[in-house]
């Protein structure tokens, strides 16, 4: 009898643990999302969210014993908590509270398995100012990884654009700064194409173009600041002031590069899209047998199709590219707007193939008007 007690007893009390857990949890969860959606719409900056940041360090302690310890959702977002603490600190100017915070955690996570960790341990040798200029290239290189492999979220979740405030842009600005100081820019070049073709979602991003091209041509890697240039066109959305960017981009580069002739010529091959390509045989970024199979299946489990077009171009697989995008219109029906975007997709298939805008707008035109040849034919 006295067993049977026992066993119902111990049974009771294990049913209360995991009631209280629960209930830890569903509180935990609720102060997260608030902080989670401060750093997506205004960053770490918010004095708000940081005594938030501050409450949530405060009731729920991140220790070795923690049942969040070990789970990587859970130190995904215990990460997100410690940015906030580490930056406010920075801000402060109290360096040796940030380095504190910042190794608090990374003795519970010494590895990390997201680029909110990895964070973390750059930043902390970031707050360390007797860190060798070895352990930040170490740690600038473990968040790359993080990064490009072991994101626990999918990073367009965060910002569906590189130049808005958000998580992603965050991150890849925080490794470059990391591999500047570390004097390790060839392999923040490398980062950078990696990093498009691992996430094609920023790969018609203007402004991910401008850092690229620079950086190559910081380091002396003039040919590829010129494919980068080329490819940035190929991608671009076909919108006019991205296309205007696009066409400055390509030209400035040129002239950075020292082909100053050839810039003209495209100039104009551009406006009159007479006459041959000066820039026809210069082919996109390198791109391995894996990468180009990753960027383009990586887009048909869990991209759009719009994405899909945008890795197909970076491929240099121009019919298939046409061929996605004209499934994207026939599948939109009469939704106006996303009829016009897929509309778009086509033709910067065709400025992708042509490098200039002739084709292009005269598939819009056919579309609108029903008159003129439908470039698609003889594509």
């Amino acid at each position: 009898m006295r067993k049977v007690l026992l066993i119902a007893l111990l049974l009771s009390i294990g049913t209360a643990v995991t009631a209280a857990e629960e209930e830890t949890k569903e509180n935990w969860g609720e102060l997260i999302s608030e902080l989670e959606d401060g750093w997506r719409y205004s960053g770490p900056g918010s004095s708000e969210k940081i005594e938030l940041a501050e409450q949530l360090a405060s009731e729920f302690p991140l220790n070795l014993n923690s049942w969040i310890a070990g789970h990587r959702v859970f130190e995904a977002q215990y990460a997100l908590m410690y940015l906030y603490l580490i930056c406010d600190a920075e801000k402060k100017g109290d360096h040796e509270q940030a380095a504190n915070l910042a190794t608090e955690y990374m003795t519970v996570v010494p590895v990390p398995s997201g680029p909110r960790s990895a964070s973390v341990g750059v930043l902390r040798l970031q707050c360390l100012r007797n860190a060798t200029r070895e352990e930040v290239f170490k740690a600038a290189r473990a968040c790359a990884r993080a990064m490009l492999w072991g994101a626990p979220q999918p990073l367009g979740h965060y910002s569906a654009s590189w130049d808005r405030c958000g998580t992603t842009d965050s991150y890849v600005r925080l490794i470059l700064t990391t591999y500047e100081k570390a004097d390790q820019l060839p392999e923040a070049a490398e980062f950078l194409r990696l990093f498009a073709v691992h996430h094609a979602e920023f790969a018609d991003q203007g402004s991910y173009w401008d850092k690229l091209v620079s950086t190559y041509l910081d380091i002396d890697e003039p040919h590829l600041a010129k494919r980068a240039a080329v490819t940035a066109f190929r991608l671009c959305p076909f919108r006019k002031w991205e296309l205007m960017q696009s066409l400055e981009r390509l030209y400035t580069t040129l002239v950075a590069t020292g082909d100053v002739e050839e810039a003209q010529d495209f100039l104009e091959y551009f406006a009159s899209g007479e006459g041959d390509n000066p820039l026809g045989q210069v082919p996109n970024l390198p791109l391995s047998g894996q990468e180009r199979h990753r960027l383009v299946s990586h887009r048909q489990v869990g991209g759009t199709l719009s994405q899909l077009v945008t890795a197909h171009l970076y491929s240099g697989r121009l019919k298939d590219a046409l061929q996605t995008a004209i499934q994207e219109l026939e599948l939109l029906g009469d939704r106006n707007e996303a009829v016009r975007m897929a509309a778009f997709d086509v033709a910067r298939c065709f400025n992708a193939e042509d490098m200039n805008l002739h084709r292009a707008n005269q598939f819009i035109t056919f579309l609108n008007t029903g008159q003129g040849e439908n470039p698609v034919e003889e594509f």
